[in-house]
């Protein structure tokens, strides 16, 4: 799965290696990886770069909530 991040600067995919990866368009490289605890079908991020949302196949729903300017957090 793809998706763009609310700036149209940051490409994240999801796959079935259960990694979300933030690529840095400019520059074209990794800038985050996060794992996940099962393959993913699916990532979407709000407009607002607030949260990110990823579907698991096993039917899990992760929301994470940004914490800081270049960190992903849990959300509780």
């Amino acid at each position: 799965s793809l998706c763009l991040d609310g700036t149209g600067t940051r490409l994240l995919s999801g796959g079935l290696d259960a990694l979300v990866k933030v690529y840095d368009l400019a520059s074209l490289t990794v800038a985050h990886t996060m794992r996940m605890d099962a393959p993913i079908r699916a990532v979407a991020v709000a407009p607002d770069n607030s949260r990110l949302v990823v579907a698991a196949v096993d039917g899990m729903l992760t929301i994470r909530q940004r914490v800081a300017k270049v960190r992903w957090g849990v959300s509780h």
